[in-house]
């Protein structure tokens, strides 16, 4: 199961890289992509696995790797879509978007 969560991280990151598709993700539908990545990042460390693996190891772990995606595209909405200046130069910046940024400065 973490391996297709860590899949479907990997693609909603391909699909924010560049740009914010108002058109594919509505603002309601953002959020709780942000709700949901605010969850996996605010959910401990399965104990057992702590146990069981090695610190300098727990880079490799699918648990791990999550976390990683995760903070890779909170890192990357706030680069790219917090910016007012940058997002007015490449002409794709509205109010919409604007309030995208808020609503993930409520969330996060």
């Amino acid at each position: 199961m973490l391996n297709n969560t860590l899949q479907i991280l990997k693609c909603f990151y391909c699909l924010i890289q560049f740009c914010l598709p108002l058109d594919l993700i509505s603002r309601d539908a953002f959020s709780e992509w942000m709700k949901v990545i605010r969850d996996i990042l605010a959910a401990p460390l399965p104990t057992d696995m702590l146990a069981n693996v090695d610190t300098d190891d727990l880079c490799e772990t699918i648990w791990w790797k999550v976390k990683k995606w995760c903070l890779h595209i909170l890192v990357r909405t706030f680069e790219r879509f917090d910016n007012p200046i940058f997002v007015v130069s490449t002409g794709n910046f509205s109010i919409e978007y604007a309030q995208v940024v808020i609503v993930i400065l409520r969330i996060v």
